[in-house]
């Protein structure tokens, strides 16, 4: 069987998370937080540099391939997910599995349990390997959703962008083109991570990858999420906090998240032939009961390239059709 660190083994292990059309629609979650071992096999890729090599050689330690992989920032967290097929989270994605589709405090329900995960309260004060909190999941769902690893997410903060200083005496006429970019980018799926932020910000939150600051789930440092009332999908801001792009912190890892289009679009742009293995690893994805219908749909809206199909292409056509 292929290894889960391979580039193709990360399939085995998304979940389908469902999620209402009006929300987001359905996405793929990694069952696990990035791992040593997934991240080494990426750099010993050719995606990979040895500028990547020596800044996580800087923050983790020799062996335990099962722990989570730290010390990431913004940048190398998306080019380790991307040859993954994958993007870090989105805020509202994390909040909505974390909290049970919108049901509950936490993944497994409403009581803070002390021993369910591996935050402040459990007392250990150091990664614990993935998967470990067997109890702190739902049934079949993603481990380590409140505890362990920090995770980076793509997500502003919207009341950061809010205060960002950009009205005066000429905002009108000055922001007119950062409005017709909004509109254009609004209507693009590639906009989607920035949807309830303000419109007039959109531009400015795309184009800024080192001074717009991004929403980070705290790990291990955290306590339980507050024990508040109201809405369930929002009781876990507090697990939170604001991480600037570059900032390479010891307990911030990655995760990987995928929508379906992303997901078949990231699978049939593989150029390169795969081995039997590999061949093995997709075709058992594709033909996964909860899997087939929304890649299938996915692939049907996919815009088919003009050169001829490489291998991974077509096999997504034989499994999901022409």
């Amino acid at each position: 069987m292929l290894s889960r660190s391979a580039r193709f083994g990360i399939l085995r292990d998304l979940v389908v998370v469902a999620r209402p059309v009006r929300l987001g629609g359905p996405f793929f979650v990694d069952r696990f937080e990035a791992t040593r071992a997934d991240f080494e096999r990426w750099l010993d890729s050719d995606d990979a540099g040895a500028a990547d090599r020596l800044a996580y050689l800087d923050w983790n330690r020799t062996g335990e391939p099962e722990l989570p992989v730290v010390g990431l920032d913004l940048k190398t967290a998306r080019r380790f997910a991307r040859w993954r097929f994958c993007r870090p989270w989105r805020v509202d994605e994390w909040r909505w599995v974390a909290s049970a589709f919108g049901r509950h405090r936490f993944p497994w329900g409403d009581a803070p349990r002390t021993t369910w995960a591996n935050s402040a309260e459990f007392g250990l004060f150091d990664f614990s390997p993935v998967g470990a909190f067997e109890s702190g999941r739902q049934s079949a769902g993603a481990y380590d959703l409140v505890g362990n690893a920090g995770e980076w997410t793509e997500s502003p903060s919207r009341d950061w962008l809010e205060s960002f200083p950009i009205a005066g005496a000429d905002a009108p006429l000055a922001l007119r083109p950062l409005l017709e970019c909004a509109r254009a980018l609004d209507r693009e799926p590639a906009a989607a991570p920035w949807r309830g932020v303000p419109r007039p910000l959109f531009p400015l939150v795309a184009i800024d990858d080192v001074n717009l600051p991004r929403l980070v789930v705290r790990g291990l440092d955290a306590g339980m999420p507050d024990a508040r009332r109201g809405d369930p999908a929002q009781v876990l801001d507090s697990d939170v906090e604001l991480r600037m792009p570059r900032d390479r912190r010891w307990v911030v890892g990655v995760r990987a998240v995928a929508d379906p289009g992303s997901l078949v679009a990231a699978l049939a742009g593989v150029p390169d032939a795969i081995d039997a293995q590999e061949t093995a690893a997709l075709r058992s994805f594709l033909r996964r009961h909860d899997v087939h219908a929304l890649l299938r749909d996915a692939w049907r809206r996919h815009p088919r390239a003009a050169a001829p199909p490489g291998m991974v292409e077509r096999i997504l056509v034989e499994e999901l059709g022409g």
